[in-house]
């Protein structure tokens, strides 16, 4: 398949796709005419996301028109979003949550980290429709991505689509991840140890364009007037978020 050559995608991973999504993509063939198999539609599918090919050139290479190869597009996107995704991008629980908190901290010694998150810039060509919400300040267009990440580099949840011009503060009050944070109900258990006479929950960490809450921490802000125990806490806690641009690095290099 043409997929395989200019994806480099293996044919098991094909197949495992394949498997996982058919039910939700095959369609019956009728009198008029005999449907697309459903490894047909999920190889357009991929071979649009890996090459941004325009759909005229995809009608052209599957032979159907344009206007099918955007339905097909947009409807296993919507079935890998609704089947795939929790499968692959979930927060951790139980004792997989606790592994997760002990690979953080045996990187730099910081206690009671489950996940980093940031935001990144996906580049998109410049909307039709209020494409100045869009112009970002590194003088491009882009949706916002959103992403809070594992000790082992996998992103654990996933929010995007806000545009380029929305700062990350913004961006993660008006994620879901905000809501489950605050309410305390995103990790499942959400252990609290005393370390120096506070209490401390799960953790997430933030650069210093997060809030600063109980659960999310921050680095000090104010280079020239931090003391040596605020510039190694700030040296650690770099270092232990550093996951979360490893995966943008690992993302946009694919």
């Amino acid at each position: 398949m043409a997929t395989e050559l200019q994806v480099g995608m293996d044919k098991s991973t094909f197949m495992y796709i394949s498997e996982q999504i058919r039910p939700y993509v095959q369609r019956e063939n009728t009198r008029m005419r005999e449907a697309f198999s459903p490894e047909i539609r999920i190889g357009i599918t991929i071979y649009k996301l890996a090459t941004c090919a325009s759909f005229r050139e995809i009608s052209n290479q599957f032979g159907m028109a344009r206007l099918t190869a955007c339905e097909i597009f947009h409807e296993v996107c919507r079935q890998i979003e609704l089947v795939l995704m929790p499968k692959f991008i979930r927060v951790p629980e139980g004792q997989e949550l606790l592994d997760n908190v002990d690979k953080f901290k045996m990187k730099k010694g910081f206690p009671q980290v489950a996940g980093a998150i940031d935001g990144t810039h996906i580049k998109i060509f410049a909307p039709q429709k209020d494409a100045q919400d869009n112009f970002n300040h590194k003088w491009s267009f882009s949706v916002v991505l959103q992403a809070l990440v594992d000790a082992d580099v996998k992103f654990m949840n996933t929010f995007v689509g806000m545009p380029g011009s929305v700062h990350d503060a913004r961006v993660f009050n008006l994620s879901a991840l905000s809501k489950k944070l605050q309410e305390h109900t995103l990790f499942t258990p959400n252990n609290v140890i005393e370390i120096e006479g506070s209490a401390v929950p799960l953790l997430i960490l933030g650069d210093a364009a997060y809030p600063l809450l109980p659960n999310l921490i921050r680095p000090f802000i104010g280079r020239g007037c931090l003391n040596r125990s605020e510039r190694m806490f700030n040296y650690k806690h770099s270092a232990t978020r550093m996951t979360v641009q490893k995966a943008f690095g690992r993302l946009k290099g694919r």
